[in-house]
């Protein structure tokens, strides 16, 4: 569970403002952020607080970091504030990540010039996946 010393969002800071992983790095346990082009990778390993008592982390925290990673992707690399269409994401196994650091990838597939379109996944150390996601994003003001 977070404690008082998170530093959250600023009221009314849009999520595409900038990629700024700070307020999520103790919540989520962000280890390593790389960025590449079109392309970004995190490495997590959330604090026992955030998982069940199996030590598995709830689904919900999987759409908060592949909302995260696509939203970091689009922000770093394109000037433009986007808004999203469609995310449809899928559950491969349980994510126990008190066992080993996940990493959390997102990659934009194809740029058009209305439609940006994101795959995402998490992953263990290992390479097995255990989530995956495909988002829809058009520039902010086209939906």
């Amino acid at each position: 569970m977070p404690t008082a010393d998170v530093v959250t969002p600023p009221l009314g800071m849009d999520q595409h403002d900038a990629y700024r992983p700070d307020w999520l790095r103790e919540v989520i346990g962000i280890r390593n952020v790389r960025t590449e082009t079109d392309k970004i990778t995190l490495t997590i390993r959330p604090e026992r607080g955030i998982c069940n008592h199996l030590g598995i982390v709830h689904g919900g925290l999987h759409i908060t970091l592949i909302d995260h990673v696509m939203c970091g992707v689009l922000s770093s690399t394109r000037p433009d504030r986007y808004e999203l269409l469609d995310l449809s994401l899928v559950y491969h196994r349980p994510a126990s990540l008190l066992t080993e650091p996940d990493l959390v990838h997102a990659v934009i597939d194809r740029q058009g010039r209305r439609i940006t379109t994101v795959t995402a996944s998490i992953a263990s150390r290992s390479g097995r996946i255990l989530t995956t996601a495909h988002g829809t994003f058009v520039p902010d003001g086209n939906a």
